[in-house]
């Protein structure tokens, strides 16, 4: 089985797309806005979460909405049951790999240094 693909905004961010231009150009940009606001039934725990999960994830979009609906509702459950059992526990860590909120899946994308110089701009200016 072959690797599996990485997505269009990644190799973006990596670089991936100026060093194999022809990789990527067949694929096509999916625009999606970003979050926005809870979804109406969740509950005032899970509204929280949500408000949370916006902070510290800022790259989901509306794309992400039921994936981050049911994190909203294992986390808002994690907060208030100190019982909760083990597989609820696995289901959030599960999800949090999905939406890319775990160590891991955090660093395969490098960061702005912060520095304001964008390293591309001499190639497009």
């Amino acid at each position: 089985m072959g690797n599996a693909r990485k997505p269009l905004s990644v190799a973006e961010v990596t670089g991936q797309t100026i060093k194999n231009p022809q990789r990527y150009s067949s694929r096509a940009r999916h625009a999606s806005p970003l979050l926005g606001e809870p979804t109406p039934g969740l509950t005032e725990g899970e509204r929280t979460s949500w408000a949370n999960f916006k902070r510290e994830l800022p790259w989901l979009t509306e794309g992400d909405r039921a994936l981050v609906e049911l994190a909203c509702r294992l986390r808002a459950r994690m907060d208030s049951d100190p019982d909760i059992a083990v597989s609820a526990m696995t289901q959030l860590r599960l999800c949090l790999q999905t939406l890319g909120a775990t160590p891991t899946d955090r660093c395969r994308v490098p960061e702005p240094d912060g520095s304001g110089d964008d390293p591309a701009e001499q190639y497009f200016n």
